[in-house]
């Protein structure tokens, strides 16, 4: 009898150090479980765009006259990896004259044509890196044609950055400063 008292023991001694690493053992796999959340969603942040400045400037190239509508702007790879902007876009919404709306898409110039009285700023050159946690601030430059600009009322202006991952950052301004050489 003595033998299975004893049996009887170590096996509830056993099962309680069992219960006790199982415990432990699943608290360590939730803060493990925790921690790959919080790195999975580090890696899937969305870039940010922030406008600093935004002026328009009419000059005249190749005969045409033009709106050099250009954007200060910085943005931010909020995530833990590597990320690039392919393509930045300019997105301007208008109000004719019969007052329905419209929307016309630019894309960002890479190189811009100075002509004699304007010198534009350097614009971003894109594909951008961009590195994990990190921020860039530069221009972008879109050319418009003059009538749109005089024709109709801008409701607004939208600059849109799409990333590697085709996620679309934007950032959207209601008055542009213009910059004329008279």
């Amino acid at each position: 009898m003595i033998s299975s008292d004893f049996i009887a023991a170590a096996s509830a001694l056993i099962a309680a150090f069992s219960a006790i690493y199982a415990y432990r053992s699943a608290a360590i796999a939730k803060k493990a479980l925790f921690i790959a959340e919080q790195d999975f969603k580090s890696k899937q942040e969305k870039l940010f765009l922030y406008l600093v400045d935004a002026y328009k400037v009419p000059f005249s190239s190749e005969g045409k006259n033009l709106y050099a509508v250009a954007f200060n702007i910085s943005i931010t790879n909020r995530s833990s990896v590597t990320n690039s902007v392919r393509d930045i876009e300019l997105e301007v919404k208008f109000i004719r004259s019969d007052d329905s709306v419209g929307t016309i898409v630019f894309t960002a110039k890479n190189t811009v044509p100075n002509s004699d009285e304007t010198a534009l700023p350097v614009p971003f050159n894109l594909p951008l890196p961009l590195e994990p946690k990190s921020a860039k601030a530069g221009w972008v430059i879109f050319l418009l044609p003059l009538e749109l600009l005089k024709e109709k009322k801008i409701e607004s202006y939208k600059v849109k950055a799409v990333d590697v991952h085709m996620e679309i950052a934007t950032v959207e301004a209601y008055i542009i400063k213009e910059v004329r050489n008279d």
